[in-house]
């Protein structure tokens, strides 16, 4: 799933289809695909807004696996004056570490690495994109789940 992620989270379903312990891991993982930590971020924060009387309480272990180093600081901004992540001081704390370090990198340089490497990408993303190729050009019949259940196969095998 670590590969389609950006499909994955686009989907209506999104929000529903996933336990926090599956979001969470998928986070976790280096190689998810993502054209931006700032889209990651903003499908964290859909997704606990969607059921937030649940999952504010696991907003704050989530956006740990955020790297919040790399997500833009506009967006940081914009999450800090909502009402609901303000009243949890561990977000609160995490976001404004975020907003120091996008502005002063030197104060904070026990900021965890992992909070500003870029995720690598997955090899299994460019068999996707092949796959989408393909099937445009020479117009097959295939379902498209067909060639994302390939895709969910090799991303837990490649691992």
């Amino acid at each position: 799933m670590a590969a389609v992620f950006k499909e994955l989270s686009e989907a209506e379903e999104f929000p529903e289809f996933l336990s926090v312990g599956q979001l969470l891991k998928l986070l976790q993982r280096n190689n998810l695909t993502a054209p931006s930590e700032t889209f990651v971020f903003r499908s964290v924060v859909n997704w606990i807004y969607h059921n937030k009387e649940e999952r504010l309480s696991h907003a704050a272990k989530l956006l740990r696996a955020v790297r919040l180093g790399l997500v833009d600081i506009r967006v940081v901004i914009t999450e800090l004056r909502r009402e609901e992540l303000k009243k949890d001081e561990d977000c609160c704390k995490l976001l404004l570490e975020a907003l120091l370090f996008n502005n002063m990198p030197t104060l904070l340089p026990e900021l965890p690495l992992i909070k500003t490497e870029p995720r690598a990408p997955s090899s299994v993303s460019s068999i996707f994109y092949f796959l989408s190729y393909q099937r445009q050009e020479r117009k097959a019949k295939l379902p498209l789940f067909s060639h994302l259940y390939c895709l969910l196969f090799f991303d837990v095998t490649l691992t």
